[in-house]
């Protein structure tokens, strides 16, 4: 499993499961710091930052959610075309 270098990734149960993850042959590689161009996600999240919502204050938890959605969903219908 390719893991990039989110503080989550080593935590404490994370650390302590990799012993027994490796007995079963799941390995867990670490991504190299400052690499955001080996994780795909990151041009995702990039296109939906400064592409999909220029918007960048919310009054409101609730408005920020729907322009976030609104944006993953427009860059959604870009990469996966309607048939």
């Amino acid at each position: 499993m390719v893991l990039d270098n989110a503080s989550c990734h080593y935590s404490r149960t994370v650390r302590q499961a990799r012993r027994e993850l490796a007995k079963q042959g799941i390995w867990l590689l670490y991504l190299p710091a400052c690499s955001p161009e080996l994780n795909d996600i990151e041009r995702t999240f990039r296109t939906v930052k400064h592409g999909a919502m220029p918007q960048r204050t919310f009054t409101t938890i609730k408005t920020l959610t729907t322009a976030v959605e609104a944006a993953f969903d427009q860059v959604n219908a870009q990469l996966l075309p309607s048939e």
